[in-house]
């Protein structure tokens, strides 16, 4: 075990450091574009590097994350669906509606109601 890990550690810190950023930062920003600019890469850049560490596209990895606080604040929350599909960037409560319908196959009142 040992010597497996001493092998593998620089393939382990050298995507350490992108991993902690993309961790510690998509939840500053609202796209894609926001988060390679901050990290200092080219949109193109950001995306193969994501690709490489994280073995999916940047943009389905921040919607799967983004769908999972939605669906977080739909549940341990007492906001309002408004204030939690205004708080998340969505466009409309339409728009709020079509996420949670891709992501979770029912609407966040529906979401909610299953809890309780």
């Amino acid at each position: 075990k040992e010597e497996l890990s001493r092998f593998f550690a620089p393939v382990f810190n050298k995507h350490a450091q992108f991993i902690e950023f993309v961790l510690s930062n998509y939840r500053k920003v609202k796209t894609l574009q926001a988060l390679a600019e901050l990290s200092h890469y080219s949109k193109s850049g950001f995306e193969k590097q994501f690709k490489k560490v994280f073995g999916i596209s940047a943009y389905q990895w921040m919607n799967a994350q983004r769908a999972k606080q939605v669906y977080q604040e739909i549940n341990h929350s007492d906001k309002p669906i408004k204030e939690i599909c205004d708080e998340n960037g969505f466009a409309s409560l339409s728009h709020f509606n079509d996420f949670c319908y891709k992501y979770y196959g029912k609407s966040p009142g529906k979401i909610r109601n299953e809890i309780i």
